[in-house]
């Protein structure tokens, strides 16, 4: 069932560098970002928990990579598989996920969550 073609860091980091420009996709769930608020750069965020999950990706041949931070990439293999069945044709987990990112050691970028805490943090140094 989880059996599918899965891209190493080294191969996502090597495509960034070279200019490729794959979409990259989050999909941990909310809970899992605030105990790890940080992403691989440029990330989309997207929550499979979400009555909201529509995903904008321009054109099936688009190379994207999904990871989240599960088991076995459990829940970047159930969106590829949904995108694959759309007619995406390049969809890949990222293998160990965020975690064999940060492992490797390569960038990440701060996730800010917007709480009405965050919020009133913010109206109040403002």
């Amino acid at each position: 069932m989880l059996e599918m073609a899965r891209i190493s860091p080294d191969e996502l980091h090597a495509l960034i560098e070279s200019g490729a420009a794959p979409v990259i996709i989050d999909v941990r769930a909310d809970s899992s970002r605030m105990l790890q608020p940080q992403r691989i750069p440029g990330a989309m965020l997207y929550d499979m928990s979400s009555s909201k999950r529509a995903i904008e990706i321009d054109g099936p041949d688009r190379e994207i990579i999904i990871y989240c931070a599960c088991p076995n990439e459990a829940s970047a293999v159930m969106l590829a598989r949904t995108l694959m069945g759309r007619g995406f044709k390049r969809v890949r987990p990222l293998h160990g996920g965020i975690d064999a990112w940060v492992e490797r050691g390569y960038g990440v970028e701060h996730v800010i969550s917007v709480t009405p805490a965050t919020l009133a943090t913010a109206e109040a140094g403002a």
